[in-house]
């Protein structure tokens, strides 16, 4: 066993492992409470997302990518394009704002936007984690299928 010279005790292998990682755990805030002048610990105040604005309004493609960052979580790595902005304006053009998965990959072909399949599911899917768009099932000749729909706040 080591011992450490200095004032502040050396960091165990496990978190190392966690800050090299970003699993260490939340920051915690100390603050005083009235009475009796003890501290109280309290996780960090998070902002709420803002309500969707109508897309018209929002002008640029950079501008709707800088929409769907700051709606996702802090913690989340996922990387937000173009191709994500041109998902949430052709479901904002589509009828009611919404569509199946094969409906949507046509209306994209059709607005220029070539577009693989997969890629089609990935983007839907960070569009539903940052609150977007919601998920729907609905029944096609018998079997269910997936229906997405702009998030209208």
């Amino acid at each position: 066993m080591t011992r450490s010279t200095g004032k502040h005790p050396t960091p165990s292998a496990q978190q190392r492992t966690a800050k090299a990682t970003g699993t260490a755990r939340p920051r915690v805030l100390l603050t005083p409470v009235p009475d009796g002048g003890r501290t109280q610990a309290r996780a960090p105040a998070r902002s709420r997302p803002q309500p969707l604005l109508p897309l018209d309004q929002i002008a640029t493609e950079i501008e709707l990518v800088e929409l769907i960052n700051a709606r996702l979580r802090p913690s989340s790595s996922r990387r937000v394009g173009l191709p994500h902005a041109a998902m949430l304006r052709t479901l904002d053009r589509m009828e009611d704002g919404a569509g199946d998965v094969q409906s949507i990959y046509k209306a994209l072909m059709d607005s220029g936007r070539a577009m693989v399949m997969s890629k089609v599911y990935r983007v839907l899917k960070v569009l539903e984690e940052a609150g977007l768009v919601e998920r729907r099932w609905i029944l096609y000749d018998g079997r269910p299928r997936s229906q997405y729909r702009i998030v209208r706040a």
